[in-house]
């Protein structure tokens, strides 16, 4: 049984085919979308941004955690168990250790949704790129493929990971003479992105 996908697939293509008797013939490329997204500068300078705001955040982490740990210390050498300022102290331990895991958790959740949007508005870029370079280059119809082949070992990944690798590739088979549009398409984005800084 055709997946849904594949028989989405058949029908653009069929679709695309030229009508008899028409002189043009059908011109297909393909691109890696996973490839033009890891290679863009724009990218690149994105995740550099992101490992300094992780260091920053980690750090202030730290700050907070030698803060509760010297709140205990203190705690605990100056006050016995049964002392009542013990107990105030506790529960003033207690509040900042919440409030501690409280900022993680929004950090982290900050931290993804910008992650999410960066990668939205990447393939938007993306998509509107390959879309320019198809008709500079006459292409008909761009297929996205990750890498033509599959690993030879795959021993370091999971069950989920080849699978998505799998469901990934919309192209099973191409032949060396179908053209790959995504250093292209790199190219151009990196322009746009340079003239934007």
């Amino acid at each position: 049984m055709m997946r849904p996908l594949s028989l989405a697939l058949l029908a653009l293509l069929c679709a695309a085919l030229p009508a008899r008797g028409q002189d043009h013939s059908l011109k297909i490329a393909t691109v890696n979308r996973a490839q033009i997204y890891k290679a863009l500068k724009e990218t690149k300078d994105y995740d550099v941004a992101m490992n300094a705001d992780t260091q920053r955040l980690r750090n202030e982490a730290q700050q907070k955690t030698a803060e509760i740990r010297k709140l205990i210390e203190t705690r605990d050498s100056t006050y016995k168990p049964d002392h009542p300022l013990y107990a105030t102290m506790s529960e003033n331990i207690s509040q900042k250790t919440a409030e501690a895991k409280i900022w993680t958790e929004v950090q982290q959740d900050r931290q993804a949704r910008s992650d999410r949007a960066h990668f939205l508005a990447m393939n938007r870029k993306i998509e509107a790129a390959i879309a320019k370079i198809a008709e500079q280059e006459h292409v008909d119809l761009v297929l996205s493929t990750s890498p033509r082949e599959l690993p030879a070992s795959a021993e370091q990944m999971n069950d989920a990971q080849l699978e998505t690798l799998i469901a990934a590739r919309m192209i099973v088979y191409a032949n060396k003479n179908v053209p790959d549009l995504s250093e292209k398409v790199t190219v151009q984005l990196d322009a746009e992105y340079a003239k934007s800084k």
